[in-house]
């Protein structure tokens, strides 16, 4: 829904944007009109609008790297002023000069390694939509040292939601270790047909505990789900479903196997003007065992420290319960960050 920022009806949007790719189409025998996309996010793509379609703009990041984005993401579309002009070789003048290479082409594989770096910056602006990173370091009289880590990439179309979450903590206070902890969770999301709030998924959950005795917990798991809210800033999706964990302790060395059960709320939500709060929590009672349940949640409140939303102060915290950890654990743990966060879109 365009906002009273904007003050623009979905039918003049994608007029505008079809006349866009109409002048960049006619002018393009002259000269390679760069164009910029900037989202309401405070995203801002440069590469070429191809067309529209179903009320999305299919948009060029580079040759071959092309992505749709739903016209109610984008706030405006810009020509560069200074477009670049190729200037032409006639081929009838055998005195004209053709265009050299850069030199850096003159480099045994240069060229194929500038074209890989060229495609991987196209699926990077694509993919990612967060690092973030925090940590303290004390040495002295206390000696004291936190490591937090996260990558969030996600591509959303209007037939997919990709999510992949990679990071982890690690900590020790003197010569105790206190936190090492990492993971790496996927999740896809599909609508069960074209504008609809229902969605089938498919997640993936896997994760390194070395307090918890835990030398892998995997989790997968498909279903159904349903999206209350789908937008940049505002989400809210559950999701339900049977899944199937393993688990692999040591001292004393075990392996678990359980059928489980799946349910997991997502949340983002602005809460003040700079001030937003992100919730995921899932739940996996076991189907055999009704004693076994494990839950697992990550609240986070993120201020913004610019104008364009990108670098953010998050204070997060992390709760795991297990209500049948290794011998000699507890079944909960407790994790508290500050972190600094960068957002790329």
């Amino acid at each position: 829904m365009w906002t009273d920022r904007f003050k623009l009806s979905f039918p003049v949007t994608l007029s505008w944007l079809a006349v866009m790719i109409v002048v960049c189409t006619s002018t393009a025998c002259a000269a390679e009109l760069v164009e910029h996309l900037q989202l309401k996010s405070g995203t801002t793509l440069s590469g070429h609008s191809k067309a529209v379609e179903d009320g999305n703009l299919r948009w060029e990041l580079a040759p071959g790297e092309e992505m749709l984005i739903p016209v109610e993401w984008i706030e405006k579309v810009q020509l560069d002023p200074q477009p670049i002009v190729v200037p032409a070789v006639s081929k009838t003048d055998p005195a004209a000069d053709p265009i050299p290479e850069p030199w850096i082409y003159q480099l045994p594989m240069a060229k194929q390694v500038v074209d890989w770096y060229s495609q991987l910056g196209g699926v990077a602006v694509t993919w990612t939509r967060r690092i973030q990173i925090g940590g303290t370091f004390a040495d002295g009289n206390t000696q004291t040292d936190l490591l937090d880590v996260i990558t969030e990439l996600e591509r959303n179309t209007p037939i997919q939601s990709r999510q992949v979450d990679a990071g982890g903590q690690w900590a020790r206070n003197g010569s105790k270790q206190t936190a090492n902890r990492w993971f790496v969770n996927t999740n896809f999301d599909w609508p069960m047909e074209e504008g609809s709030k229902w969605i089938t998924f498919f997640t993936s959950k896997n994760e390194y505990n070395e307090l918890q005795n835990l030398d892998y917990r995997g989790t997968i798991s498909t279903g159904l789900g349903y999206r209350f809210m789908f937008e940049p800033k505002r989400r809210l999706i559950a999701r339900f479903g049977p899944a199937y964990t393993l688990e692999i302790f040591r001292s004393p060395n075990s392996l678990r196997q359980t059928p489980d059960m799946f349910g997991e709320i997502e949340a983002r939500w602005p809460v003040l003007k700079r001030m937003s709060l992100e919730q995921k929590m899932r739940v996996q009672p076991s189907i055999l065992n009704f004693e076994l349940v494990r839950i697992f949640s990550t609240t986070g409140v993120l201020m913004d420290l610019d104008e364009k939303e990108r670098w953010k102060l998050r204070l997060g915290f992390q709760y795991t319960y297990n209500s049948q950890p290794n011998d000699g654990r507890l079944p909960s743990d407790y994790l508290s960050t500050l972190s600094l966060v960068y957002i790329r879109k």
